[in-house]
């Protein structure tokens, strides 16, 4: 059978490797390989080129047909309750309580809308650079940066998956409050129920009054926390990065 030679590159390591495979060799094949040199787990590989992401069925030959051609190799992140400060975690509220606090309830100012849009508009050009030659589009690429607080790993891993969280100038929370007191959120319709994304658990509340003993503004921390999805980590990260 027919040999064929792929390039394997890593990202954001951009270092690359080379592997001698049959045309009749998997994608699943090719992961072994890689796990061999590298130590990667092979159910934690993605491999994929020009975005679209290979099945571990696909052979060598449906996926390139005859000619030699490069790849890109993306570490997935497992997502965990425990997991470390690198890691995409996804909070499930068990019980949905009104907001506890009149931080949530404050007017967003256009002015103070528009400078936090600003400060979050800022990305590391290296890092950008690194996603648009992944080829995907620069608006995106920013807004994944933006979310991963210049993660570029996390960054990566929201534009493989096409899942970036809400960010950026157009996405920026809008808080008001109604005659019958409540806070909601008024923002661009999404799959959540626009009430229901503004509502905190009682873990949710107790972690961001603790975030607020860091000495961060209490307004713009509780913006930060609803453009993060209530991610206390990630607030954190992002809070920092525009010290």
């Amino acid at each position: 059978m027919e040999k064929i030679d792929v390039f394997v590159k890593r990202v954001p390591l951009n270092n690359t490797m080379q592997y001698s495979m049959q045309l009749n060799d998997t994608i699943h094949d090719l992961k072994a390989r890689i796990f061999n040199q590298t130590d990667l787990p092979v159910s934690d590989i993605i491999l994929y080129m020009n975005r679209k992401v290979f099945r571990d069925t696909q052979t060598l030959a449906e996926v390139f047909g005859t000619s030699s051609n490069s790849v890109n190799i993306l570490m997935k992140r497992k997502v965990n309750l425990n997991a470390k400060s690198n890691d995409v975690v996804s909070y499930q509220s068990l019980t949905s309580i009104k907001p506890m606090t009149s931080i949530f309830a404050r007017s967003v100012e256009t002015v103070n809308q528009l400078n936090l849009a600003n400060k979050l508009e800022r990305v590391d050009p290296k890092l950008l650079n690194l996603l648009l030659d992944m080829g995907f589009p620069e608006k995106d690429c920013r807004c994944a940066l933006i979310v991963s607080c210049h993660n570029i790993d996390r960054a990566a891993d929201y534009l493989i998956k096409g899942d970036i969280p809400r960010s950026g100038r157009s996405k920026l929370p809008s808080i008001r409050r109604t005659r019958s007191g409540p806070a909601q959120q008024s923002h661009t319709p999404t799959k959540v129920d626009s009430t229901q994304a503004m509502k905190l658990t009682k873990e949710e509340f107790l972690q961001f009054m603790e975030l607020l003993k860091n000495g961060y503004d209490e307004f713009i921390a509780a913006q930060y926390y609803m453009v993060c999805d209530k991610d206390i980590k990630l607030t954190k990260e992002l809070l920092d990065s525009q010290k």
